[in-house]
C-alpha cells in the first residue's frame, strides 16, 4: 500500500543527508522577541558542524506581548487564554518564519526542519523527596508546520523531565557538541532573563559537564527599568553606572536560599519575581534612589554569577565565554570580569554568535532529534533525544 504522506520518507532521508538547513527559534524568559537562526548543519553527534547563515530577532507585537506577560510565571492563570495564546503564538511564529525566509531569499522548501522552543509560561522544578518536575512552553508546532510546510520539532523539555531531569538547562548538550576543547576548560555562560552556565572540562565527555541555572540575569533589571524609567532595558548599563550599590539590599538579595543549593539546579522568574524584588526593596531600601537600586540589581547578577563560577575559574587554563543579552551590557561585563579576575569573551570568539547562540543550539537539538543517537538521561538509566515532531499536512 502506497503511503499518501511522503513527509515520513523525507524525515527518514534526513538521516543520511550530508548538509541540512535547519531553522532554530527561541524566545527566552526576557520575552524581548523571537530569535531566528537559519543554520547549515553537517553530520550529527560528535561529528557535527554548524554555521549560522542568517539570523534576526523579531519583537513580539503588543497583541501578543501584553497577554503573554500577564500569563507568564504566574501561579494562577486563565486556562482559556492560555489555550488561545498557544495557537496564536504558533500561527504568528509560522508567519514570521515565512516572512523572514522571503527576506533572506531562501525558499521554505529548502529548509529541512524547524526547531521551535516556544515561550516559557511556567517552570516548576520540585525540591521534594520524590520530585515531580514540570515546565510549560507554548507555541503550537502543528500550526507552525501547517503554515510553513516544514517539519517542526517543538516541546523540547519534556523528554529531559521524563528522563529524570528538571527540563533545563538544555543548552548543555549543544554547548558540548559545539564548544568543547581538548586543551582548555571552558565555561559557557548565558545571561538572558535567567543566567545559566555549562562547564566543559578539557577532553571531557558529555557526562563530565556541569551545568545549571545560576539566578537572575537581566530579568530584575529589565523589570525595574520598565517600571521606573519607562524603558525595556538599561542600554550599556548607563543608568546603573550612575548609581551606588546599596550593600544591605545586596546582602539581602544574595541571601535567597536558591543560591546555596548545589548544582545541577534550575530556576526562573517564578522564583526571582518582580514581587520578590519589590518585597526586598521595601524591607531594606525603601528610600533609595532608582539609580542605586538598579546598580544593586546589576551587582546581584554579577556577584551571583561570580560566586557560582569561582569553583571552576580557580582551575588552571579555564576560559569564560558569554552569550545572551547580558553580554551586551559593558558595565555588567566589567563587574563580572573584576569579580572573577578573568577576561571574558563573547562566544563569537569560538564560533557561536553571542546574540543567537541559543537559537543555534535549538537548531542543533532539532538535528539531534531527527538524526542523532541521543545522550544519557539525567537519571542514568537510558538514552533520550529531545523534541516532538509535527509533520506538514
Amino acid at each position: 500500500m502506497k503511503m499518501k504522506n511522503n513527509q515520513f520518507h523525507k524525515l527518514a532521508a534526513l538521516q543520511t543527508k550530508r548538509d541540512k538547513y535547519i531553522l532554530g527559534c527561541i524566545s527566552g524568559t526576557s520575552m524581548d522577541g523571537l530569535d531566528l537562526a537559519l543554520c547549515n548543519i553537517n553530520g550529527f553527534g560528535t561529528t557535527l558542524k554548524a554555521d549560522i547563515l542568517e539570523a534576526q530577532t523579531i519583537p513580539y507585537p503588543d497583541e501578543l506581548y501584553k497577554p503573554l506577560r500577564s500569563l507568564a510565571f504566574q501561579p494562577h492563570i486563565n486556562a482559556r487564554e492560555l489555550c488561545r495564546l498557544h495557537t496564536l503564538l504558533g500561527r504568528w511564529t509560522g508567519n514570521v518564519i515565512t516572512k523572514a525566509c522571503k527576506g533572506w531569499n531562501i525558499p521554505l522548501s529548502d529548509i529541512d526542519a524547524i526547531g521551535s522552543h516556544g515561550q516559557t509560561i511556567f517552570h516548576a522544578p520540585d525540591s521534594g523527596d520524590k520530585p515531580v518536575h514540570g515546565t510549560l512552553q507554548i507555541s503550537d508546532g502543528d500550526h507552525i508546520s501547517r503554515i510553513t510546510g516544514v517539519p517542526v520539532v517543538s516541546d523540547f523539555r519534556q523528554k529531559h523531565i521524563a528522563g529524570g531531569g528538571e527540563g533545563a538547562p538544555l543548552a548543555t548538550y549543544g554547548d558540548w557538541l559545539l564548544c568543547r576543547s581538548d586543551s582548555v576548560h571552558r565555561i559557557l555562560l548565558n545571561i538572558g532573563g535567567i543566567s545559566n552556565f555549562t562547564f566543559l572540562p578539557a577532553k571531557g565527555s558529555f557526562s563530565d559537564c556541569i551545568t545549571g541555572d545560576i539566578g537572575p540575569g537581566n530579568t530584575l533589571m529589565d523589570d525595574f527599568m520598565k517600571e521606573h524609567f519607562g524603558k525595556p532595558f538599561d542600554e550599556n548599563g548607563a543608568i546603573a553606572r550612575k548609581g551606588t550599590v546599596h550593600n544591605a539590599l545586596l546582602k539581602h538579595l544574595l541571601g535567597h536560599n536558591y543560591f546555596s543549593k548545589p548544582f545541577p539546579k534550575t530556576t526562573g522568574q517564578e522564583t526571582f519575581s518582580k514581587e520578590w524584588m519589590r518585597k526586598c526593596i521595601a524591607e531594606c531600601a525603601a528610600e533609595t534612589s532608582p539609580e542605586d537600586i538598579l546598580a544593586t540589581l546589576l551587582q546581584l547578577t554579577a556577584k551571583s554569577i561570580a560566586n557560582a563560577l569561582e569553583q571552576f575559574t580557580s582551575i588552571d587554563k579555564t576560559e569564560v565565554y558569554v552569550s545572551g543579552g547580558g553580554a551586551n551590557n559593558p558595565y555588567l561585563m566589567e563587574h563580572l570580569s573584576m569579580d572573577l579576575n578573568l577576561s571574558i569573551q563573547k562566544t563569537d570568539a569560538i564560533g557561536c554568535p553571542a546574540d543567537f547562540k541559543e537559537a543555534l543550539i535549538f537548531a542543533v537539538l532539532t538535528n539531534e532529534t531527527l538524526c542523532g543517537s541521543g545522550f544519557p538521561s539525567p537519571d542514568g538509566i537510558g538514552i533520550i533525544t529531545f523534541g516532538k515532531i509535527s509533520i506538514p499536512q
